[in-house]
């Protein structure tokens, strides 16, 4: 793919982050973790989708590794989010 694909795929990103930070707004369910997930989770969509299977450029793999910081992100922040939760509830 050629910057022009490049630019498209940052270009789709782009806009799905304003369309979560616009819906999340609307549902008066705005919080960074939320936007976060869901961000990641249309960054997912959007790579794999916008992904040729027949040509493998370069750039590809740097998005993978991307997508795969990203997802350990969140794994840390849904374990301090469990550990915050669990350590809320007293035990009898």
């Amino acid at each position: 793919m050629t910057t022009p694909h490049r630019v498209q795929v940052v270009r789709r990103q782009i806009g799905l982050m304003g369309a979560v930070i616009l819906t999340l707004t609307a549902l008066e369910a705005l919080s960074y973790g939320l936007f976060f997930g869901v961000s990641l989770l249309g960054f997912l969509i959007v790579t794999e989708l916008s992904s040729s299977q027949v040509v493998t450029v370069p750039w590809r793999s740097r998005l993978r590794r991307l997508g795969a910081l990203g997802l350990f992100v969140y794994a840390v922040i849904a374990t301090l989010r469990l550990s915050d939760l669990l350590s809320a509830v007293t035990l009898p």
